[in-house]
């Protein structure tokens, strides 16, 4: 996402009286917002998101990690990186912490690893369903 993207992101947000707290939770004019686990058929892992009311006709869902680097939530600089991603500390694509969001470079061990965590997650849940 573009500096220009990110800060009309941003805009729209706080316009619709959206929050992120430091503990990941995100609020639409003081109620919390639902994680909703969508699927990106691109890519081999599930993208969170939140549905959000952005104004007149116009409801989206919008990834949880775009929400949290509009708000400056992620550690680090995605401009020290060739491909800056997103990595979550602990490995739990679920949690929003900012203490758990880190950029990193694609290449990164780090998060090498927790791509083969998630895919092995989503592969074993694949196969649970008839």
């Amino acid at each position: 996402m573009g500096d220009s993207e990110l800060e009309e992101l941003k805009r729209t947000l706080q316009e619709s009286g959206v929050t992120m707290d430091a503990d990941g939770t995100i609020r639409q004019r003081g109620l919390e917002c639902t994680l909703i686990e969508a699927y990106d058929n691109d890519r081999p892992w599930e993208y969170p998101e939140v549905e959000l009311d952005l104004g007149e006709d116009d409801t989206r869902f919008v990834q949880v990690s775009q929400i949290a680097q509009a708000f400056g939530l992620i550690g680090g600089d995605p401009e020290n990186f060739l491909l800056p991603v997103i990595l979550h500390i602990d490995d739990d694509y679920l949690n929003f912490r900012a203490d758990n969001l880190l950029w990193v470079d694609y290449d990164d061990e780090r998060y090498q690893e927790f791509i083969r965590i998630r895919v092995e997650q989503i592969e074993k849940n694949h196969r649970k369903q008839p």
